[in-house]
């Protein structure tokens, strides 16, 4: 054998001779082309001379017929030679500008274009010259029969005209000897030809031989090359080491060295492989047919804490605990007894317990393949110990979940998206007399009355609609057909994808009931206290009077305090019934178009007493407008929150009640220097039995339902009410009425 560097030589003077037909075509190829372009270029000449002695024909013949026109017309005078001359004359320009056109690459040819338009022109002349002349003698003579012969001019131009006739000949027949000469071809077609025939036929012969030698010699030279590339992939499937790498860039070279690269990864492959199994969290190993260890990772040591060789040529009978040890003998039985119908390798998996070498029980989680061809299991074993815990856990808090639900004291149903009942606590099936399993599987609508499964829960778009507000009041029916109040609450959610609706059904029985009662004692209320105590108060007045005799001072303070505590009493009346029209939404407006200076005047002058005894003075400011509401109650709101600023004001301190137009509202403020009202109050102020400080009711007096009262009075108007506070330095009590008036 030819040793590397000789092989390398050799092959870069194939690949230089490989080149050679390539050059070789190319080369022809370009004769061929240039010997095919000259030839296009002698027939491009030759028809192009063919052309200029057409044109240079065509012009002497006709000057030459143009002025045998002119004659006949001047013996004749008829216009039809007349007209021929013209057309002849115009032919013949046309004629020589096509001469001119052919000889414009030619200065010679071009030159000589011009001399015979010269001798052209002058022979025109010559002729219409002698033609005028003769037609104006036989306009001074009248007409004769003279010929150019007998008259004076033409005796005259006689000498000129056979002159420039030879001249226009003469110089025709050199234009024409010129132009065959410039045209003449140096190498005849035929000769073109048999020249190309020659060419492409020494082309042909010379490519095959070249062909066939290269062939020869890359068939000797490379298939040594070639024998080594395939001891190379037979030491590779083998698993034995390569040889040297061959030198070189050509393929072949590459292709070696491909093989090489593939065997390094392989085997840097399958150390990656033994690492991972080392490595691994789980233990991986393999079993013989009888199902004793015959290999096992190092993670053995970890989940089941023995070493590689306590295991190897154990069986796995003698670490799984008892109660499993039949089901995975069982299992590894079936999987090889059915190994030889399988079209894939069969493998099977399973839990089981394992006594461990540290003496605790794990339980793992067995994958188990056999392989036919080796005869062997091979598995891998996964602690899921944590998982059976969590498992555990689980079950333990869905089972704490299910006694939470079945103790709830409210009905509590699952439903679908089409409000099919899916899950029901016990207290449902308690309030409607059903049993669980009855309720099951039936639409949400059977469990209320008859009225309004045909009605207000008809269909599952009023169901829907239920889940956007907080709750409803309807009326449910029992098995017995007994029909109670419940409360309705609907709320959607979404479980592994699907959408689901929670139905809390509360019974609202008693709270019915506890409802009328106490509409029964507001009415009472109203009926049987406040009537007498206004006619007590009354009668206090008449006293205090003086209407029925003089009192002593002693009898006057007792009436006096007497008649307060009735105000009292039924000032205290009027705002449990304020507060019971707030609850049940009662409020009602009356309102009218009402003068805003006078809704002021009016607030003041009620709280008027009252500011003069705490020694504050309350200033005003407003807008000459009118406002849309109820007189009385805004003055009533007005009232209550300057009686607030007042009772929180110093002494001798100023208070501010202003009304302006802003936007499409008028707003009106309440503005004082008290203590203010610290941020974390400010939220809940006006909400009922709200007091800022708990001795505010005893030293301040108040129920805590005046702020409450106010809010609801101002919503039902459609307006709004707010607080803006510093603490220590005073507060804004500020409401907005909607004015659908003009200004006044």
């Amino acid at each position: 054998m030819l040793p590397d560097s000789d092989k390398l030589t050799i092959a870069r003077k194939v690949g230089m001779l490989v080149a050679v037909p390539l050059l070789l075509e190319t080369f022809i190829l370009v004769i061929l082309g240039f010997l095919l372009f000259e030839e296009q270029q002698q027939v491009q000449r030759e028809a192009t001379t063919e052309r200029i002695i057409d044109a240079c024909d065509a012009v002497s013949h006709l000057a030459t017929y143009a002025i045998s026109q002119l004659a006949m017309y001047t013996f004749t005078h008829s216009d039809h030679y007349l007209q021929l001359y013209r057309q002849t004359k115009s032919t013949h320009e046309q004629q020589y500008a096509i001469l001119e056109q052919y000889c414009q690459s030619n200065p010679v040819l071009r030159e000589k274009a011009k001399l015979l338009k010269r001798n052209s022109d002058q022979i025109y002349y010559l002729f219409e010259d002698a033609h005028a002349k003769v037609m104006e003698q036989e306009g001074s003579f009248g007409r004769s029969h003279h010929t150019f012969k007998s008259m004076p001019e033409f005796r005259t131009d006689r000498r000129l005209l056979p002159l420039a006739l030879q001249g226009q000949i003469k110089e025709a027949d050199d234009f024409r000897l010129l132009v065959e000469k410039e045209g003449q071809p140096k190498i005849s077609s035929s000769t073109w030809k048999l020249l190309i025939k020659i060419l492409l036929a020494v082309g042909v012969i010379a490519n095959v031989l070249l062909s066939l030698a290269l062939a020869r010699l890359i068939s000797t030279r490379i298939n040594s090359r070639l024998h080594r590339l395939v001891d190379n992939s037979i030491k590779l499937a083998s698993g034995e080491a390569l040889g040297s790498r061959m030198k070189g860039a050509d393929e072949i070279a590459k292709v070696d060295e491909m093989f090489h690269l593939m065997a390094q990864r392989i085997e840097i492959a399958n150390k990656k492989e033994k690492g991972i199994v080392d490595n691994a969290v789980d233990v991986i190993g393999s079993l013989d047919k009888k199902g004793r260890f015959t290999a096992v990772n190092p993670a053995c040591v970890k989940v089941l804490a023995y070493q590689p060789s306590d295991l190897l040529g154990r069986h796995l009978s003698d670490i799984v605990v008892d109660e499993d040890k039949q089901n995975l003998g069982t299992a590894l039985q079936r999987i090889s007894v059915s190994a030889p119908q399988a079209t894939i390798e069969p493998q099977s998996s399973l839990e089981s317990g394992v006594k461990c070498n540290d003496g605790r029980i794990a339980q793992i989680l067995w994958s188990i393949l056999w392989s036919q061809p080796q005869q062997a299991y091979f598995f891998i074993a996964h602690d899921i110990t944590e998982r059976k815990l969590d498992e555990e856990t689980l079950k333990e808090s869905e089972s704490r979940v299910r006694l939470i639900l079945e103790s709830m004291p409210v009905g509590l149903l699952i439903t679908d998206e089409q409000n099919i009942i899916e899950v029901a606590n016990m207290r449902s099936a308690q309030m409607f007399g059903y049993a669980n399993a009855d309720m099951l599987s039936r639409p949400l609508q059977f469990l209320f009355a008859p009225g309004l499964r045909d009605g207000a829960l008809a269909s599952n778009t009023t169901i829907n609609e239920v889940t956007q507000s907080k709750s409803k009041e309807l009326e449910a029916c029992n098995s017995t057909g007994e029909r109670f109040q419940v409360e309705l609450s609907l709320t959607d959610f979404y479980l592994r994808g699907e959408r689901k609706i929670l139905a809390v059904v509360a019974d609202i029985t008693e709270r019915k009931e506890i409802e009328l009662l106490k509409k029964q004692f507001v009415a009472m209320v109203s009926r049987d206290l406040r009537a007498p105590l206004v006619n007590i108060q009354q009668a206090f007045a008449l006293l205090l009077s003086g209407d029925f005799g003089d009192l002593n001072e002693r009898s006057q303070s007792l009436i006096s305090r007497s008649s307060r505590e009735t105000e009292r009493l039924i000032e205290l009346i009027n705002t449990l019934l304020d507060m019971d029209k707030l609850e049940t939404g009662q409020i009602d407006t009356q309102r009218e178009l009402v003068d805003v200076i006078s809704i002021v005047s009016a607030a003041v002058s009620s709280v008027g007493y009252l500011a003069e005894k705490n020694g504050i003075q309350i200033h005003t400011q407003h807008d000459s407008s009118k406002v849309l509401a109820d007189g009385p109650k805004l003055i009533q709101v007005l009232v209550n929150l300057l009686a607030n600023a007042i009772k929180f004001s110093p002494k001798g301190s100023p208070i501010l009640i202003s009304a302006k137009q802003e936007a499409a509202a008028i707003k009106f403020s309440v503005i004082d220097q008290g203590r203010g009202i610290p941020e974390a109050h400010a939220a809940t102020i006006f909400e009922r039995f709200k007091q800022v400080e708990t001795s505010d009711q005893t030293i301040k007096g108040g129920s805590g339902l005046g702020l409450s009262i106010c809010k609801a009075i101002v919503e039902a108007h459609g307006g709004n009410i707010g607080l803006e506070s510093r603490p220590g330095r005073g507060s804004t009590f500020w409401l907005t009425i909607p004015n659908q008036a003009t200004r006044s």
